[in-house]
């Protein structure tokens, strides 16, 4: 089950964890600690879809579309939805996708020969992915998905 993103205008609107122009970093840090996914993709867009404690804070409940386990994809699902029949490369019932500046997208992989950086998919360059990210880019949208049991 994928996330869905909001078109809006032109500027980023944090308030809304849904709107395509929003970017955050991978890792919080700039040097060896940016292999820890503590950055705002984590820390705040996900803990935000992922906000599932009611007010007595014994019950989950809440949670984006009533569920608590919203992720950040590993590489081969965010590469599963790479459609270039759409100018976009993605088809439209996962909503828009960013079409200015840096319009990567963050997976949840690490690369292997890298460990400071991670994949990610670039949907309005032909479907292009890159294991080049730099974790601490704060430029870097982010959409989420999650297994259905």
């Amino acid at each position: 089950m994928w996330e869905k993103k909001d078109s809006a205008d032109r500027v980023a609107n944090y308030n809304n964890p849904h709107d395509v122009n929003n970017v955050y970093p991978w890792s919080a840090y700039k040097d060896e600690g940016s292999s820890i996914p503590d950055g705002g993709a984590f820390a705040d867009f996900l803990a935000r879809l992922n906000n599932c404690v009611s007010s007595d804070g014994r019950t989950l409940s809440g949670g984006f579309a009533g569920q608590c386990d919203w992720r950040l994809p590993q590489i081969g699902e965010l590469r599963s939805i790479i459609n270039c029949s759409y100018s976009t490369c993605l088809d439209p019932i996962f909503g828009p996708t960013a079409t200015s500046g840096f319009t990567f997208y963050w997976s949840a992989t690490t690369d292997a020969n890298q460990p400071l950086g991670a994949w990610g998919v670039n949907f309005n360059d032909h479907g292009f992915f890159s294991p080049a990210l730099a974790k601490a880019n704060a430029f870097i949208r982010v959409r989420a998905v999650r297994s259905i049991p």
